[in-house]
């Protein structure tokens, strides 16, 4: 699939050179789709749409083969291109490219669209990363909603070593690094301890391994 469709026409009596009414981006399911209507289409080959992370670009083509046009004609016709290379957490600007037969480009306005994050759908405390770790190691978790959470290091005969995290945190994927001290900033001794995780019903722990 080239990511591109034509939505439909209809009848519109216009015999200006490609009029172009709209020009929107959304997020749907984790991409982004652009779509634009033209009132009128005279000489057009078709159209090109180009993507940036900055209103000033560089800009780069984000279609393979170009979106063909609808030559001459006044209806209007409405477009659509899906993007799905695109990353949550980052903003979008595009503009649109209509080309004639004689190659002559005019470009629309930009528009701009943020990728959010998408939630987490469960409560989650993943594996610490390295593991083995000296000096430290990195604690990721999920919350789906807001939750006062508590996650503390205890060591292997059940003592509270360190409390890492001890409120209410937003939802979304969360991490924060235990470098391998006490409450009172002291480095503890190599060994196997346990990270334990609270969040409104959910409970889980994981095993760490710190090697000095």
């Amino acid at each position: 699939s080239l990511g591109f469709f034509t939505l439909g026409s209809i009848t519109h009596d216009n015999s200006l050179p490609v009029v172009l009414s709209s020009f929107t981006a959304a997020v749907v399911d984790g991409s982004v789709e652009l779509k634009w209507r033209t009132e009128s289409e005279v000489h057009n080959l078709g159209f090109d749409l180009y993507r940036s992370e900055s209103g000033d670009g560089p800009y780069v083509k984000v279609n393979g083969l170009r979106i063909e046009g609808a030559g001459s004609t006044t209806t209007f016709h409405e477009y659509a291109y899906v993007d799905r290379f695109v990353r949550e957490g980052r903003r979008y600007f595009y503009y649109l490219e209509d080309i004639d037969f004689s190659s002559v480009r005019t470009k629309s306005p930009i528009v701009e669209v943020l990728v959010a994050r998408r939630l987490p759908e469960q409560f989650a405390l993943l594996q610490n990363a390295p593991n083995p770790f000296n000096p430290d190691t990195e604690i990721r978790y999920q919350l789906p909603e807001a939750s006062v959470a508590v996650i503390a290091i205890y060591d292997a005969l059940g003592r509270e070593v360190r409390v890492l995290v001890d409120g209410f945190v937003q939802a979304g994927y969360r991490s924060m690094v235990w470098d391998g001290r006490d409450e009172a900033g002291e480095l503890v001794a190599s060994g196997v301890y346990v990270v334990r995780m609270e969040a409104e019903d959910f409970l889980a722990v994981r095993k760490l391994t710190l090697i000095r």
